[in-house]
């Protein structure tokens, strides 16, 4: 299993990728399409990136937030993005649904990307992209995303655009 557990606290962990470093462009399919989608692309919009699974207590609790989260911010300045390490698409495709989680999920089957390009080991994880495309913050563990606080954060990452 690529993912070793769960993660309550919301402290810090590592990652592969430091802060202010590139963020590495990967390829996922979505879970509603298949299709294969690129991400952060080159249109100086701010990524929240949040992996996740649905056997994953913390995962489904932090999702509602993550969708309010989406919901409050503009589409032309941020994209908040969730990718389940689950091997049934199907099964994410189903929480989706009953969750009312409309924001884009991609699926990274077992969770080797995650683990292999990133370094990811604790669920949910979470990774904060620039308009430059580079890494400005990781959070590991369940999250209230549409605090002040983060909103804040997001917009000051969002002015930063070159």
């Amino acid at each position: 299993m690529p993912v070793t557990g769960c993660d309550k606290g919301g402290q810090y962990n590592h990652s592969a990728i430091k802060a202010d470093e590139p963020f590495p462009v990967l390829q996922l399919p979505g879970t509603a399409d298949g299709v294969l989608h690129s991400f952060p692309d080159q249109s100086g919009k701010v990524y929240v990136v949040n992996f996740w699974a649905t056997w994953c207590g913390p995962c489904r609790k932090e999702m509602p937030s993550l969708q309010r989260l989406a919901a409050q911010l503009d589409p032309e300045h941020y994209t908040v993005l969730g990718v389940s390490v689950d091997s049934d698409q199907h099964l994410v495709k189903e929480f989706l649904l009953e969750q009312q989680i409309h924001f884009a999920n991609l699926l990274d089957e077992g969770g080797v990307t995650f683990r292999d390009n990133l370094g990811g080991s604790v669920l949910p994880s979470t990774f904060i992209i620039g308009p430059d495309g580079k890494l400005k913050d990781f959070v590991f563990g369940e999250r209230e995303w549409d605090s002040s606080e983060i909103l804040e954060k997001l917009q000051s990452y969002s002015r930063q655009r070159g």
